[in-house]
């Protein structure tokens, strides 16, 4: 016997297939990248953007769909925003979601080391003393400048 034929909508899918979280997020189940997938008919779409087109028609060329909420795998449309690749990378930078500063696997320095040598700059110490203890001269410079490790107040 054959598989028996789903006669459910898309729509009646998409609102079967998610729990609601005290916050009004429509939560599906993510994938390995954490955004939420939605399957119908053999096929598989991120939920956020299905979400988009039931409720707001096609996603224009060179948007994105980006997420008000910072919850990748909600796909509640109230939720959700058009921007540009720009806007979302504004959002990581604004969300504190990149790797700066002691994040970062790379950094050398802590955010103790920053106040440090901006302190200590500010007291006389000459920048030339700081470099050999902490980097380059350059490296120095650009922190108090405060070209690098501008979050630390």
């Amino acid at each position: 016997m054959g598989r028996k034929s789903d006669t459910r909508t898309r729509e009646q899918k998409f609102h079967e297939s998610y729990t609601i979280t005290p916050n009004g997020c429509w939560e599906f189940k993510p994938d390995h990248t954490g955004y939420g997938r939605f399957y119908y008919a053999y096929t598989v779409g991120r939920a956020h953007r299905v979400a988009w087109e039931l409720y707001n028609g096609p996603i224009p060329d060179g948007l994105l769909v980006r997420h008000k909420c910072d919850n990748p795998p909600c796909a509640n449309p109230e939720h959700l925003e058009l921007g540009t690749a720009a806007d979302n990378a504004a959002d990581t930078v604004g969300r504190r979601r990149t790797l700066t500063g002691e994040r970062n696997a790379f950094a050398k320095l802590t955010e103790a080391d920053i106040r440090f040598i901006r302190t200590a700059v500010e007291a006389g110490t000459p920048l030339q003393d700081l470099a050999g203890r902490y980097g380059t001269l350059r490296n120095i410079r650009n922190i108090v400048n405060r070209k690098t490790w501008k979050h630390v107040a």
